[in-house]
């Protein structure tokens, strides 16, 4: 079974791997929607930076963008 760590770095004042992504691509068929859904819950929980560029909403998406980028890249690449 292949694993994707699913770091973090950035958007929180420190770097964190997101097992709950982790956890829900692990098994999955790693199509275009098996990803979207593992990635939904990107960063949930997490306290994540809040400035005058961009607020912690704005970051959560990001990472849930980023998150399913890197994946399918891998996929793609693997």
């Amino acid at each position: 079974m292949r694993r994707f760590p699913c770091p973090f770095i950035g958007i929180a004042s420190a770097a964190f791997r997101d097992t709950g992504v982790e956890g829900a691509l692990a098994g999955a068929s790693l199509d275009e929607e098996s990803v979207g859904a593992a990635v939904a819950g990107a960063a949930d929980g997490k306290e994540l930076l809040e400035d005058s560029f961009a607020g912690e909403d704005y970051r959560r998406q990001l990472a849930r963008v980023y998150a399913r980028r890197a994946v399918l890249a891998a996929v793609a690449n693997a």
